[in-house]
């Protein structure tokens, strides 16, 4: 009986251990992840500056839109200039104010790296329009370099015809 009651008591003794150090370990890799994260934060922060600063040193025009961005009345809010740096994604934001007239949900939205003629380094995005709005996030799928992007509205006249928002 005596020999029963220690192998249990050893037995409860090596399970609270295995969970303490169960929760030692989860707090470590908590502490490890917070650090990797602040560290990845800062690191993005860096780029995120560099790439403001490099704004500030481009010869860039705003953008200008197009008649039918005045047809549909619609507007182009990110990005707001013909050329501009990033550190590998941004944001694509505009609205509509006559979207009941479109005959689709969606912007297009086609990025392509300028220098190469690879069908593979083109990129399309479906941005879904919510009362007029859309908002897509684009990551630069190749890395550093000039990428094309534009910005198209569904037809007002036909289904899966898009017309360029801006110019």
């Amino acid at each position: 009986m005596n020999g029963q009651r220690l192998l249990m008591t050893m037995i409860a003794g090596a399970m609270l251990i295995a969970a303490c150090s169960n929760d030692r370990v989860k707090e470590n890799d908590e502490a490890k992840e917070s650090v990797g994260q602040t560290h990845a934060i800062a690191e993005e922060d860096t780029y995120e500056r560099l790439a403001r600063l490099k704004n500030d040193e481009l010869d860039s025009a705003p953008l200008e839109m197009t008649s039918y961005a005045g047809i549909v009345d619609a507007d182009l809010h990110k990005p707001s200039r013909t050329r501009f740096a990033v550190n590998s994604k941004f944001t694509i934001s505009g609205s509509v104010k006559k979207h009941d007239q479109l005959k689709s949900t969606h912007a297009w939205i086609k990025v392509r790296l300028k220098e190469s003629s690879n069908r593979h380094d083109e990129m399309d995005y479906y941005a879904k329009l919510n009362n007029g709005r859309f908002k897509q996030s684009v990551q630069l799928f190749n890395g550093e370099g000039a990428y094309e992007i534009q910005v198209l509205l569904p037809s007002t006249d036909k289904e899966d015809y898009y017309t360029e928002l801006a110019a």
